[in-house]
């Protein structure tokens, strides 16, 4: 017993001097300095392509450079399709324009020399009383086409505002039913107005023109970005015997699926996204269009 009590003294101690810090202090040495870890390298892919038509792969396609990594510029052919130039989004397909060049630029790019414009959102339109009617199925058209959220008002205010004013001055050429003009921002279309020269072209039962019945359709695809078609099976077409239906035709219905669902305003002839380096700065198109 007394050898026992005899060194618990020195037990104790040793205990002490483990848990305190050397020369008086009550501070544990310095923790050595942290070591940043160098965020990992991006791995180059091949990208997913698919068709903007049918939504499925492209098995033809070529991607150059073929192993591409996010941020990157990478342009993609394959036949059938339109050459895409874009900067790749990891995880994300790079949809194909699946129609003719000509046609794309000059329904979408008002034949190649401008960036393409369009609504980033959904819009009113508010028309001429006496039109609610035909407006009503105009607006539920452009809406089903471009997939916005288009919708009719007649109060208050409106994005879209249909008028007869046959004083107006682009109204000049006898020829012309009916000009749209736009106001954009960038390449983003804010506001817009459709002035027609008469109510009896207005609702097609003018005897110009071959009496046309969808000249309000033919103004709202103005309205939605379009330019003037080179096919006469269009409802964009310009000539005398254009279709004449109340809905737009496979042609524009697919072109205006592209320019909603898969690209951006400013997007270039024949299918280049913004941002991507060219020898040439692209123009809005021009305020109005005379029909």
């Amino acid at each position: 017993m007394r050898g026992s009590l005899l060194r618990l003294p020195a037990l104790a101690i040793a205990l002490l001097s483990a848990c305190g810090g050397g020369g008086g202090g009550n501070s544990g040495p310095a923790a050595p300095a942290a070591v940043a870890t160098p965020a990992p390298a991006p791995v180059a892919v091949a990208p997913e392509v698919r068709s903007g038509e049918t939504g499925g792969p492209v098995g033809a396609a070529v991607a150059s450079p073929a192993q591409v990594v996010p941020g990157a510029a990478v342009a993609v052919t394959a036949p059938g399709f339109i050459r895409r130039q874009q900067f790749f989004v990891g995880g994300a397909p790079i949809f194909l324009w699946p129609q003719e060049e000509p046609y794309v630029r000059a329904i979408v790019y008002g034949g190649g020399e401008f960036g393409l414009i369009r609504w980033s959102s959904g819009f009113r339109v508010k028309p001429w009383p006496g039109t609610e009617d035909k407006i009503a199925v105009v607006v539920a058209e452009a809406s089903r086409v471009s997939g916005l959220p288009i919708t009719m008002t007649t109060t208050g205010p409106a994005e879209v505002e249909v008028v007869l004013d046959p004083a107006d001055p682009a109204l000049a050429d006898l020829n012309a039913l009916a000009v749209t003009f736009r106001t954009y921002s960038g390449f983003n279309i804010t506001r817009s107005r459709i002035v027609f020269r008469s109510l009896g072209e207005f609702l097609g039962n003018s005897r110009q023109h071959g009496g046309r019945t969808n000249t309000a359709l033919h103004e709202m695809g103005h309205v939605l970005g379009l330019g003037h078609s080179i096919s006469y099976h269009d409802v964009m077409s310009n000539e005398n015997d254009r279709n004449p239906g109340l809905t737009y035709g496979t042609g524009e219905e697919l072109a205006l699926r592209m320019m909603y669902a898969y690209r951006a305003p400013g997007n270039a002839a024949p299918d280049r996204a913004p941002g991507v380096p060219v020898a040439t700065a692209l123009r809005t198109p021009p305020s109005f269009v005379v029909d």
